[in-house]
């Protein structure tokens, strides 16, 4: 793997080998819709615990540790949603964090909490304090000036990382960058399909416009080269037949009839 993508944790790196972003990636893991996906880029890693060198104990508990770790994503401590609004740019975006309540201890109080915004390249957009307690959503906003990949970053009072989501804002609408009418495209698309493109201000006298569409049929009808198989005629049925008549009367000369 060359590079990761924003948002994603690298857990592993490969030692000598160099990709066009710096060194190769082996082993990252990545928030997925709800949960997180992880990927292993090491050829044939399954074969290790067949190995005759080996432990199989040590390679059956990192496997264990890993699906454990990809479980309890789901049972995050705090919970980052995005509002529903309509990502464009510029705007400012809505997020809603949430302490999710822990099942050990129903009456755990508020907690402090930090919440930070970067931008694609790292920039801080936002840092802030808040007091999270369990089912008690706070809002909070950030500026967003471009299309690119946000991530915000919950942390506790520690400045330990809790969770992270990336926020992506896409340049939308930029097939409409350009919505002026092209007389050009429009005739070569149909073209495709011996069609007739024409501008509305043109189609005033619906009698001219059928009369038009009618001749294009017939232009196209008449003009048509009609194909034919190149065997299917009289001439090439006589040269069959000649061609076995021949070879009747030579083999009724030398006797092989």
């Amino acid at each position: 793997m060359d590079a990761a993508k924003p948002g994603a944790q690298v857990w592993a790196v490969h030692q000598t080998d160099d990709g066009p972003r710096g060194r190769r990636i082996l082993m990252a893991s990545q928030h997925y819709g709800a949960g997180l996906s992880a990927v292993l880029c090491i050829q044939n890693f399954w074969r290790w615990r067949l190995a005759k060198e080996t432990e199989p104990q040590y390679f059956d508990r990192f496997w264990r540790q890993l699906f454990r770790f990809l479980s309890e994503i789901g049972r995050q401590e705090v919970a980052i949603h995005l509002a529903d609004q309509e990502l464009r740019t510029p705007m400012d975006v809505q997020i809603v964090l949430e302490k999710q309540p822990n099942p050990k201890n129903l009456t755990e109080p508020s907690r402090k909490f930090f919440v930070r915004v970067e931008d694609g390249q790292k920039n801080l957009l936002r840092e802030e304090s808040v007091e999270l307690e369990p089912l008690h959503p706070v809002d909070l906003k950030f500026h967003a000036k471009k299309p690119d990949v946000y991530t915000v970053t919950v942390s506790d009072s520690l400045k330990v990382p809790v969770t992270t989501r990336p926020i992506e804002i896409r340049e939308v609408n930029v097939e409409f960058a350009d919505t002026a009418r092209n007389m050009e495209t429009l005739r070569q698309w149909a073209a495709v399909s011996d069609g007739l493109a024409r501008k509305v201000e043109d189609c005033g006298d619906a009698g001219d416009l059928v009369t038009q569409i009618k001749a294009r049929i017939e232009q196209v009808r008449h003009g048509k080269p009609l194909r034919q198989p190149l065997g299917v005629n009289g001439w090439m049925l006589l040269l069959v037949v000649g061609c076995l008549g021949g070879e009747w009367v030579l083999r009724k000369r030398w006797g092989l009839v």
